[in-house]
């Protein structure tokens, strides 16, 4: 007779994925923290390329779609690295393209106290 391993709970294989994570160290030192803060977005920053043509975090555009897609306007999705407190997270942003976009995006930053990078 053949004997059957016990099998595991789905919540005794989360709370076991919990724990192992929690003993990884993820974060990351404030000097380099310092450095890799110009090479990597922020949650809270919105990227002005032109006037026709602005990157979005997830918070942002969530805020926004409803009337972005209203309009028409073309809305791109792509993968990007943030830094949040002092975590990399892989996170959504939004490349939106269409006319008007930079001063709207600029006047949403200035009434929910958001960053404005200008790119040229």
């Amino acid at each position: 007779m053949v004997r059957r391993r016990g099998r595991k709970s789905l919540k005794k294989l989360i709370d076991d994925a919990m724990n192992a994570a929690d003993n990884r160290i993820t974060t990351i030192s404030p000097k380099m923290r310092d450095e890799l803060g110009d090479c990597f977005r922020h949650e809270d920053e919105i990227v002005v390329y032109s006037q026709n043509l602005v990157d979005l975090p997830s918070k942002v555009y969530k805020g926004m779609r409803l009337g972005l897609r209203r309009r028409g306007l073309k809305i791109t999705t792509q993968k990007a690295v943030e830094l949040r407190n002092d975590r990399l997270v892989t996170v959504n942003r939004y490349l939106v393209e269409g006319e008007g976009i930079g001063e709207e995006a600029e006047m949403y930053a200035r009434l929910n106290s958001l960053k404005v990078v200008k790119v040229s």
